[in-house]
């Protein structure tokens, strides 16, 4: 980057309360265990962010008339969800493919304003970055539990460079996550092959060392 370049940039950059980026609201009311269902509307747990996705099965559901009763608890393509207790911190980008399903209780909605400077996938990146998970244990810290309040998080400081730098960096780090993700999977794979493969070759049926030996005399 040439030094006019660099001049360029830093003139652009500048650095807001999170609070001024997007709106922050909790994730639904808990339920009793007997008020989800075993079908219908999936309701996102902690356990399902992984990897800044959520994952294609949450465990829990809550039925249609409840999910209409709680419907402004709905997530929008391109929100950022985040854990607000226990482990808090982890966060995640939701895609069409989580269109309408409902926050729980243990996160926190974070929605870009839709004329705002942020992209939202460069405020993922920011907010899993190093510095920002820093700042979030700090505001977390002096209490048994681990506890990220609202007015807390709407407090924490975002650099935001231009927006063409934004959508840069979000488009890279994306591309890097696929790639993690697609790692990932054949990991998966590769490890179900070597499990179903120890069950033959240690099961009764499996060819004996001795047997297969016997023929060679």
């Amino acid at each position: 980057m040439s030094p006019a370049q660099q001049a360029s940039r830093s003139r652009e950059d500048r650095t807001v309360p999170l609070g001024e980026v997007c709106d922050i609201q909790s994730g639904m009311p808990a339920l009793k265990p007997d008020e989800y269902a075993a079908e219908g509307l999936p309701v996102i747990q902690p356990a399902d962010l992984v990897g800044h996705r959520l994952t294609a099965s949450p465990s829990r559901h809550v039925s249609v008339e409840d999910a209409d009763r709680l419907a402004r608890y709905a997530v929008a393509v391109g929100d950022l969800l985040m854990t607000r207790s226990g482990t808090v911190g982890r966060v995640a980008l939701t895609t069409p493919d989580e269109q309408g399903w409902l926050s729980g209780p243990s996160l926190i909605r974070l929605r870009v304003h839709a004329a705002g400077p942020a992209d939202p996938e460069y405020l993922l990146a920011f907010l899993a970055s190093s510095a920002a998970q820093r700042w979030i244990l700090r505001a977390t810290a002096g209490s048994t539990i681990q506890h990220l309040s609202m007015r807390m998080l709407a407090e924490l400081p975002v650099r935001l460079p231009g927006l063409p730098e934004q959508q840069r960096v979000g488009r890279m780090l994306r591309a890097l996550d696929e790639k993690i993700r697609a790692h990932e999977d054949v990991v998966r794979a590769t490890r179900a092959l070597r499990d179903a493969l120890v069950d033959t070759m240690t099961s009764d049926d499996a060819p004996d060392a001795h047997d297969a030996g016997a023929g060679d005399r």
